[in-house]
């Protein structure tokens, strides 16, 4: 057969056995020549005929067996790995299943074997620099289990880390999530921005838990790729593929991915590292997501309506009340969707309703119609009556589970709680509250002789509304543990709660629901009892309060039981909140 013609000016490929005549074979000793040939006709022969089971068991068997025997004549074992690694590197795929043996076979000898003097004489330093090199030269393939086999990891190593991260984000490999795991493994997160490898590995959509690793626990990139995505939200086609037009002009991604990526898959990204997870606040980190996800809820909720005929119910206001909690920027959101309804959806529709609902929102969220754009404005200015229809349905649906109670005012609910849901409507309530609100929490004890004090009514009063929880009922229909959840949430809010002898409360509290004093007390934040504060007053300064007109002193004294001089300086103890 006569050779092809080679093309003036180009370099004729060499065959292997030219290579080898012309530079000859590389130095390697015999007893791991015998061993890269044995594993290859054990684990990757050259007779592709398929093995039984049996016959394949044997050969991995057989293999692990040879390499122990080979580690442990070896003067250092890392060094044979290393070497035999090395000849196996150039065709990795080749040699997959040789690789997975040798790596496992290895462990599993070092951790029956590798004392810690011996480890010591054979991870030295500079063999771990050696190595490093090698890594650096030959690839990234089977990084993560080379770093941790050959234990590589401190500052020592740092030049070759760095130099290893430049090849792999260079032009012609781009192996970002490769330069992402190792940046990972030696803690370099703050040293390399988020477009070194981040984004780049993120728009090559080449696998989301490399990235999700390596971002969590690191709050300062994780936020700065969030602001990043959230930037994306709501913004033009145009906008978006501008703001990754740098990796399209790299190369790292094409125009088509590219917009891909903007119009569908960022968002998949952001809802899954905009959480608690990753130490980020949705709602302040990525406000234009957080709107964006509320606007969507918010539509469902007040437009996709299948229970009752479409009507707007009860369970429709907590659903919307919940989602958009008083005092939160968005609540003017729910004026503009009633109205964009309005202008916008289907002329058979039933405008009306969305009027009304519009202006009961309004009232309920205490928004001024001065503060929304013309239409909506006008809308108000030309039906004056509206607060007073809005205060109707408010009353209708605002307290729909609770009899039609209020205090001597006439405007203040009281709201009666006898079920779990009624438990966490209150909590979502309280919770909603400015900061500086303040909370009245007094108990009644049920009449048992001859047993620990028993809750049978809570009494927790906002600057907006009373509730009964009472506990009789609750105690018997639901769990203990949504009982604690109640308790360590309702005295765990950030609001002042004030009440009278709140030692005796939380005793009986505890008794009630059978959880330990210790445990609440270490979830209560910022509790006043009168009774306490106005026993420290009194001992500072006895005069302090005239308490001569107090029944309870007068009894006292007229019964013989307390001697006025004598005990002086311990009636205060007898204070009641009528006193006060």
């Amino acid at each position: 057969v006569q050779d092809e013609p080679v093309v003036e000016g180009e370099k004729k490929k060499l065959t292997k056995q030219e290579k080898k005549l012309l530079y000859g074979t590389a130095s390697f000793p015999e007893h791991l020549a015998k061993m890269r040939d044995l594993l290859k006709d054990l684990l990757a022969p050259a007779d592709k005929t398929p093995r039984s089971p049996e016959m394949d068991k044997m050969a991995v068997e057989q293999a692990e067996a040879c390499l122990c025997e080979s580690f442990a004549a070896s003067e250092n074992p890392y060094k044979d790995l290393c070497d035999m690694y090395d000849v196996f590197s150039d065709n990795k795929e080749k040699y997959k299943r040789v690789h997975k043996v040798l790596f496992k076979t290895f462990e599993a000898w070092v951790e029956r074997h590798g004392t810690p003097d011996k480890m010591e004489k054979w991870l030295t330093t500079e063999f771990k620099k050696e190595t490093m090199e090698k890594i650096v030269k030959k690839g990234s393939g089977n990084l993560d289990t080379l770093l941790r086999v050959f234990q590589l990891k401190g500052a020592e190593l740092a030049v070759q880390v760095a130099e290893k991260i430049k090849d792999l984000c260079s032009q012609s490999k781009q192996q970002f999530g490769e330069a992402m795991k190792l940046a990972g493994h030696f803690d370099l997160h703050e040293q390399y921005p988020i477009e070194r490898f981040v984004i780049p590995h993120m728009l090559q959509n080449r696998g989301q838990e490399a990235l999700e690793n390596y971002l969590r626990g690191h709050y300062s990139i994780t936020i700065k790729l969030v602001r990043f995505l959230d930037m994306l939200v709501n913004e033009s086609d145009q906008y978006k593929m501008i703001q990754v037009q740098p990796y399209i002009n790299a190369k790292i991604i094409s125009e088509k991915a590219a917009y891909e990526f903007v119009t569908t898959r960022f968002t998949g990204v952001l809802k899954r590292i905009a959480t608690s997870d990753f130490g980020i606040e949705e709602s302040s980190s990525a406000p234009r997501f957080h709107a964006q996800k509320i606007k969507k809820r918010l539509t469902w909720l007040l437009f996709e309506r299948t229970d009752d005929g479409g009507a707007f119910t009860a369970k429709v206001f907590d659903n919307v009340k919940s989602t958009i909690k008083k005092g939160s920027p968005m609540a003017g959101e729910v004026i503009i969707a009633l109205f964009d309804r309005i202008t916008r959806g289907h002329e058979r529709e039933d405008k009306q309703k969305y009027y009304a609902e519009a202006e009961m929102w309004m009232l309920y969220y205490e928004l001024n119609p001065s503060d929304f754009y013309s239409h909506i404005r006008s809308y108000f200015a030309s039906n004056p009556n509206w607060k007073d229809r809005a205060a109707k349905m408010l009353k209708k649906f605002a307290i729909a589970t609770t009899s039609d109670l209020y205090l001597d005012d006439g405007k203040t609910p009281i709201v009666w709680i006898e079920k779990w849901e009624q438990m966490q409507r209150m909590l979502d309530d309280i919770e909603a509250l400015p900061e500086d609100s303040m909370i009245g929490i007094d108990s009644e004890f049920s009449a048992v002789m001859n047993t620990k004090q028993q809750i049978a009514l809570l009494q927790v009063s906002s600057v907006d509304r009373v509730y009964l929880v009472d506990f009789e009922k609750l105690v018997s229909g639901i769990s203990q543990d949504k009982m604690v959840e109640f308790t360590f949430r309702l005295w765990g809010v950030d609001h002042i709660k004030i009440g009278f002898d709140m030692h005796s409360d939380i005793q009986a509290y505890c008794s009630t629901i059978k959880c330990c004093a210790e445990d609440l007390e270490k979830q209560m934040t910022r509790v006043v009892c009168l009774k306490r504060l106005a026993n420290d007053l009194l001992d500072m300064d006895s005069t302090l309060f005239d308490l001569s007109q107090s029944s309870s002193y007068k009894k006292r004294e007229i019964s013989g039981k307390a001697a006025p001089e004598e005990e002086a300086a311990h009636r205060h103890r007898a204070i009641k909140l009528s006193d006060l």
